[in-house]
């Protein structure tokens, strides 16, 4: 069927868009990066019937759970989400975008809050185009090697 890319709130729980919401409360399953996180989230906007459609995807997921996550979106509507803004952005959601495309599973996206864009409105400059290079490791040495 599909996947919907669902973004979150990266901090404030009323920045979550009408269409999210729509999309979580409809979705056949929903793929979290974090149980507990997932199920936070859901719980917030009232939505915990979706706890029964809830499995993961992050760094720890191996090949064939992600080919069996796959199977699930040939046959239902799954909404993947993240612990906080847009899956698959610096996310392992990528994954299993990727295998949705190469599988011609048609792939939609829901736009939320951006931390790349709030940063960039608040900025007083006039931007016209910059680059993200990725976050910062979080080890310290590593984390200062890259400033």
């Amino acid at each position: 069927m599909s996947l919907f890319i669902v973004a979150t709130p990266i901090g404030n729980p009323e920045d979550i868009s009408l269409r999210a919401l729509k999309i979580l409360k409809s979705s056949d399953l929903i793929i979290g990066e974090e149980a507990k996180i997932a199920r936070q989230i859901l719980g917030q906007y009232e939505l915990k019937e979706q706890f029964a459609n809830l499995r993961t995807l992050n760094e720890h997921t191996d090949q064939d759970e992600l080919n069996e996550l796959l199977d699930l979106c040939k046959i239902k509507n799954v909404a993947l989400i993240s612990d906080a803004g847009t899956p698959s952005f610096c996310d392992p959601g990528f994954k299993l975008v990727q295998l949705c495309r190469k599988n011609k599973i048609q792939v939609y996206s829901a736009p939320g809050a951006s931390s790349i864009m709030t940063l960039v409105s608040l900025s007083s400059k006039e931007l016209k185009s910059f680059h993200f290079l990725g976050f910062l490791p979080k080890e310290k040495s590593a984390r200062m090697n890259t400033l």
